[in-house]
C-alpha cells in the first residue's frame, strides 16, 4: 500500500479510551513522585548511593508524568500550542523514560556490587561517585537526544497543526533511531539489569548469609527481584516491540489495516509503558532503606509486619 492512501489517524473513540488510562496513572504517578522527592529532599539526614540514585529516578519519573496531561490534551482536541512545544514535550518525555530506564539499571548494576564484591564495593562505591554517574546518564541519554531525537523529532511527535504524540505518516524511521530506541534504549539495560538480577539471587541462595538465616526471607527478597523485572518488561517490552513491527511494515508497505493495528497497538503500549512511573514510586519502599528511617509511620508498620525489610535493604534489593 502506498504510504500516501494510509489512514493511520486514531479514530476518536479509540483515542478517548487512552486517555481515560492515562487519568489514574497520572494521579497514581504524580503523589508517589512528589512524596518521594519531598522525603528525599527535605527528610533525609544522609545521602546515600541509594537515595542519590532513587531520588534521580523520581525526577525522571515525575518529567514523565508531567508531560501526559499535553498527551490527554492532544488525543482530545487538535493541538493549537505550536509545533515548537510539541516537539519539545515529545523530546522530554522520550529522553526521561530512558533516563528512567538507565537508572532503574545502574541501581541494580550498584546493588549487585555491593553483594558479589563487598569489600571493593567500599571503594567502587560513595554517594559522589552516584552523583557522577546519574550526571553521567543524563549526559549521555542528552547526547543522543541531539543526536538522534532532534534530528528526527517530526517523525516522533509529528508536530502539525493537528497532531502532537501521533506519527501520523508512514515513512519509516531511520536506523539509527530504530537503533538507538531499540539497542542503546531498551535491549542492552534489559540484559544487564536481567543478569545482575539472576546473579543477585543466586548469590543469596548459594551462600549463607547471616542477615538472611531463613529460608522464607531469601525466598522473600528473590520474589521482589524477580518481580521487578517481570514489571519492567511487561512494561517496556511491547512498546519497543511495536516500534520494530511498526518499522518493519513501514518499510515493506504493508497493509494499511496492518499498520493502523500496529498504531493502536504503540499508543496503547506507551500507555502501558507509562505505569512504570508508578511501579518506580513503590519500589522506593523496598530499595532505600533511609526511606523507611526518614518515615516514622512506615517504620512502625513495617516492624509491626515482622517482614524483616530492614535486612532486605541492607542488602539492597532492586
Amino acid at each position: 500500500a502506498n504510504e500516501m492512501n494510509c489512514n493511520i489517524s486514531l479514530d476518536k473513540s479509540y483515542q478517548t479510551i487512552i486517555s481515560i488510562l492515562y487519568v489514574p496513572i497520572f494521579l497514581c504517578g504524580i503523589t508517589f513522585n512528589v512524596l518521594a522527592l519531598w522525603v528525599f529532599c527535605f527528610k533525609l539526614k544522609k545521602w546515600t548511593e541509594t537515595t542519590i540514585y532513587m531520588t534521580n529516578l523520581a525526577i525522571s519519573d515525575f518529567t514523565v508524568i508531567f508531560v501526559l496531561p499535553f498527551k490527554v490534551y492532544s488525543y482530545q482536541s487538535p493541538w493549537k500550542l505550536g509545533t515548537h512545544l510539541c516537539s519539545f514535550l515529545v523530546a522530554v518525555h522520550y529522553l526521561n523514560t530512558y533516563v528512567s530506564i538507565y537508572t532503574v539499571t545502574v541501581i541494580a548494576v550498584d546493588r549487585y556490587i555491593a553483594l558479589k564484591y563487598p569489600f571493593k564495593a567500599k571503594v567502587i562505591r560513595s554517594p559522589l561517585k552516584a552523583m557522577m554517574v546519574c550526571i553521567m546518564i543524563w549526559i549521555f541519554i542528552g547526547s543522543l537526544g541531539s543526536c538522534v531525537f532532534f534530528f528526527t523529532i517530526r517523525k516522533l511527535g509529528n508536530a502539525t497543526e493537528q497532531h502532537c504524540f501521533q506519527k501520523s505518516s508512514s515513512e519509516p524511521w531511520s536506523l539509527t533511531l530504530l537503533f538507538t530506541l531499540e539497542i542503546l534504549g531498551f535491549l542492552i539495560p534489559l540484559v544487564i539489569l536481567i543478569f545482575c538480577s539472576a546473579e543477585i539471587i543466586y548469590i543469596l541462595k548459594k551462600k549463607k548469609i547471616s542477615q538472611f538465616r531463613q529460608e522464607k526471607n531469601i525466598q522473600q527478597v528473590s520474589s521482589i527481584i524477580a518481580t521487578n523485572i517481570i514489571v519492567f518488561i511487561i512494561c517496556f517490552l511491547p512498546l519497543h516491540v511495536g516500534f520494530l513491527v511498526r518499522n518493519v511494515i513501514e518499510s515493506t508497505s504493508g497493509s494499511c489495516t496492518v499498520l493502523l493495528n500496529a498504531v493502536k497497538a504503540i499508543h496503547f503500549s506507551s500507555c502501558v509503558a507509562n505505569t512504570n512511573c508508578c511501579f518506580d514510586a513503590i519500589c522506593y519502599y523496598f530499595v532505600a532503606q533511609e526511606f523507611w528511617e526518614a518515615t516514622p509511620l512506615l517504620s512502625r508498620q513495617q516492624n509491626d509486619s515482622g517482614l524483616n525489610t530492614q535486612n532486605s535493604l541492607k542488602l539492597g534489593v532492586v
